[in-house]
């Protein structure tokens, strides 16, 4: 069984950190892992088609206008919902 990872980016761009991100997906092995790439704003799928990389972009929840507790609430529920069995921050 493959094993799930959640790349978890917040930043609303591609700066030196997304490109290295996108890089490194280029030699994950994806007989062995599902990789997911949660944003904000998706700059990234146009790279990763571009390359043939099979990760799955998804969008992270709207917190805008929240308190920092329902902010981590709904973020908690979001990660607990997905399963995965690594979660990368970037």
């Amino acid at each position: 069984m493959k094993k799930k990872f959640l790349f978890l980016v917040t930043t609303g761009g591609i700066g030196g950190a997304e490109h290295f991100l996108i890089v490194y997906f280029r030699f994950v092995d994806y007989t062995k892992y599902s990789v997911t790439l949660a944003t904000h704003s998706d700059p990234y799928s146009q790279y990763l088609r571009d390359f043939g990389l099979p990760v799955e972009v998804i969008s992270l929840p709207d917190i805008n206008g929240k308190n920092d507790i329902i902010k981590f609430i709904t973020y908690c529920k979001f990660l607990r919902n997905g399963g995965y069995d690594g979660i990368i921050f970037n």
